[in-house]
């Protein structure tokens, strides 16, 4: 038996793939539980994105089925399927099944001619009508369907449970049930040839496959190589390929299914979850375990070895398809006739909105729906306004303060997003927080598109452009350091230590080469939460000579640095001391501290320089001449980014439903442990977020009730965070207040 050599790295890219001039074009389409990508089969690279979410219920979709002859594509939602329209990115339609299940379908297969849908869902398949999307039939079983095959040509459909039993259905008008054989009772995977004279089953604990012919006569086994996880035929002939693990070989058998043997074998660096076989032969290969692989492997038997990946982090189901013409974002803006004027936007990732605050008047003019709304990035159109929302890039209208249709993102969930000086675009971090698989991407803020995936960064937060967009900086929350690079080459020029101070923010100076980074302590042998009590530091670096040249002390947690526009001061928002600290960044000195009566996330100063925006709950609104906190603007909730800019049109009140009411009101807000939002109760979303900042794993904007969470004692905060999600609210935890002068 021969052992191929695959390549233990991924590399991204592919070489390229010679298709004949006669073969009609054929796309991959991947899809991730939140974005459906086309992939372009000769290059590897997405073609398209559609973002498949649905905002109403929340739910992402995992399984789905393509239309032979239509641009549909039918995908698994909680308690039913849904149609989405390719041709016009919208969702066409749905079916609700009465299935009671909290999970997504396990499989859906659509019939050669696209009539008829089959959904397999916990112990029931059904049938569905595609022309009105009606049940035509259903079967249900004694356990657990593990999976389902329909024959190629139509006729039959292959059920297997998880105590043994393999069923065989006729298909016609109605699903005619055959009979069914015994099988081990740890199936976990069937495939069905290309000319139908094989079935397979998996078997996990035996580790081999089992063969079938077409009337379901046992034909024999194969051993594998280890425990079977995907399976697929090639296009043609009886050979198939199985995921498979053990101690001592991790990859994908190649099978003779009709020599009864393993033919061929291909190391992986990962665990498989499912196979799909490309009409050219090339295996996809999506990970079992999302962390495991940062994409769709992509394995070239003929090659024996991985000749590319698709940067498509949490892939779940892969099938090809005839490529669709993708139609072109082309928002229309509102015309702009009234002055120009400084308006506040403010994004609320728990409550998915954007709010619009008139800063002359410092009045809250309303919200505009943005789902997940995270971080703000002005675009070079100063009526543009794009918000990093999930797993899309949502783009405002400020003449209307509307927002437009999000744009898919490939990769993962947006991070933050920062500035490329003079290029109108931004760069960010997409994946996850602090994910090995975290991705720099550049977006152009024009069309609102990605337009380049940069390469992974693993362990990054972010990464910032200085102003004269000569040097990128990373922050590495988990190293204590900063990375820095060549921009637009991302040459690697070295490392900058921050000391103890894990970086969490870096702003710098509008006209001299200095950076300025903000980071709270980690002690060694102290839990990740221990910085969460004590006082943190900004670290002064000089970026010409790429070293720091100084070290000041700020309150604790600090999140958020701004420069103000004559570039004199720089202000921090401390989170978990309720301050804000001004330095001086000519003498590299604090002048003073500003308390509030808040936790504060974010910094902005009016373009002016006049004043600035603290987002908190309230708004602090300080005066700069005196470094002073002045006035207060109750708002509904804390928020993540804050963003003033100089609106052509002035500030325009949104008209999407009503004001939210600001609850609870500045100063006598409290918080119970463990309620993110602040409305008095804990949800089971927000106690996962309380245990990610309690073990260091996300910043404290995700939930401000949690800066109580002293070093140790996060244990108690985190069994706290449980009574009140079991009993409620009713032990309040009072946050120090302030008299503002």
């Amino acid at each position: 038996m021969r052992v191929s050599l695959v390549i233990g790295a991924l590399a991204l890219g592919l070489a390229p793939t010679t298709v004949r001039a006669d073969e009609p074009p054929v796309a991959a389409y991947i899809a991730t539980g939140t974005v459906l990508a086309t992939v372009a089969l000769d290059s590897l690279t997405a073609e398209a994105s559609y973002l498949t979410l649905d905002n109403a219920n929340g739910y992402g979709h995992g399984r789905f089925a393509l239309h032979p002859t239509l641009p549909l594509v039918y995908l698994s939602a909680l308690g039913g399927v849904d149609v989405f329209d390719l041709s016009t990115r919208r969702k066409a339609g749905a079916v609700s099944l009465p299935t009671g299940s909290t999970v997504g379908a396990a499989r859906l297969a659509l019939s050669s001619d696209g009539s008829r849908l089959f959904v397999l869902y916990e112990d029931v398949l059904f049938m569905i009508d595609t022309s009105d999307m009606r049940i035509a039939d259903s079967a249900g079983f004694f356990a657990r369907a593990v999976d389902m095959v329909l024959s190629h040509d139509g006729v039959n459909a292959w059920v297997v449970d998880e105590i043994g039993s393999l069923y065989q259905f006729t298909v016609d008008e109605v699903l005619e049930f055959d009979f069914d054989v015994a099988v081990p009772r740890d199936a976990v995977a069937l495939a069905i040839s290309a000319d139908d004279s094989r079935l397979l089953v998996a078997l996990r604990e035996r580790r081999a496959v089992d063969i079938f012919d077409r009337s379901t006569r046992y034909l024999g086994s194969i051993v594998l190589g280890g425990i079977p996880s995907g399976i697929a035929f090639a296009p043609s002939g009886h050979d198939a390929y199985v995921g498979v693990q053990s101690s001592e070989f991790v990859g994908v058998d190649q099978i003779d299914t009709g020599a009864m043997m393993i033919q061929d074998q291909f190391p992986l660096p990962f665990v498989v979850g499912d196979i799909a076989v490309a009409p050219d032969g090339r295996l996809f290969l999506p990970p079992a375990y999302s962390n495991s692989s940062c994409g769709v492997a992509v394995l070239d038997p003929s090659q024996g070895q991985i000749t590319g990946t698709i940067a498509l982090p949490n892939a779940i189901d892969v099938h090809f398809g005839a490529p669709q013409p993708v139609p072109s974002p082309t928002p229309t803006r509102t015309p702009i006739t009234a002055p120009a004027a400084a308006c506040a936007y403010l994004s609320h990732y728990n409550t998915n909105t954007v709010s619009v605050i008139d800063v002359a008047t410092r009045t809250v003019l309303g919200v505009i729906p943005v789902n997940r709304a995270l971080s703000l990035s002005p675009a070079s159109d100063p009526t543009s306004l794009f918000v990093s929302s999930g797993f899309a890039l949502t783009p405002l209208d400020l003449g209307a303060s509307t927002a437009l249709d999000p744009q898919p993102v490939l990769a993962g969930e947006v991070g933050w997003l920062q500035p490329v000086p003079g290029t109108g675009n931004a760069v960010g971090v997409v994946g996850g927080y602090g994910s090995s698989c975290n991705f720099l991407t550049e977006f152009d803020l024009g069309a609102g598109l990605q337009t380049n995936l940069l390469g992974p960064a693993p362990r990054l937060l972010g990464i910032n452009i200085e102003p004269q967009a000569r040097f990128g900086y990373g922050l590495d929350y988990r190293g204590n350091r900063v990375e820095v690079v060549a921009w637009p080459s991302l040459e690697p020029l070295g490392e900058i230590s921050t000391g103890g101070y894990k970086p969490q923010a870096i702003t710098f100076h509008p006209t001299r080469p200095r950076a300025y980074v903000v980071g709270s302590p980690q002690v060694d042998g102290e839990p990740d939460a221990s910085w969460a009590d004590r006082p943190g530091a900004i670290t002064v670096i000089d970026t010409e000579a790429q070293a720091v040249v100084g070290e000041v002390g700020t309150g604790n947690t600090p999140l958020d640095p701004a420069v103000s526009p004559d570039g004199a001061t720089l202000y921090v928002a401390n989170a978990n001391s309720a301050s804000v600290t001004v330095f001086d960044t000519e003498s590299d000195t604090v002048r003073k501290t500003i308390p509030l009566g808040s936790a504060p996330i974010s910094v902005a100063f009016a373009p002016d320089g006049s004043v600035a925006f603290v987002s908190g709950q309230p708004i602090a609104v300080i005066d700069t001449a005196t470094d002073t906190a002045i006035d207060s603007i109750p708002i509904h909730e804390w928020a993540q980014d804050i963003r003033i800019l100089e609106v052509p049109g002035g500030c325009v009140a949104p008209t999407q439903g009503p004001l939210p009411t600001p609850t609870p009101t500045f100063p006598e807000f409290t918080a119970c442990t463990g309620d993110c939002n602040g409305n008095g109760n804990v949800t089971i979303d927000e106690l996962m977020r309380s245990v990610s900042v309690s073990i260091g794993a996300s910043g404290g904007w995700i939930c401000p009730s949690m800066r109580a969470c002293p070093g140790t004692q996060c244990n108690s905060a985190l069994r706290a965070g449980v009574r009140n999600a079991l009993r409620g609210c009713t032990s309040m935890n009072p946050v120090p207040t302030v008299t503002l002068s």
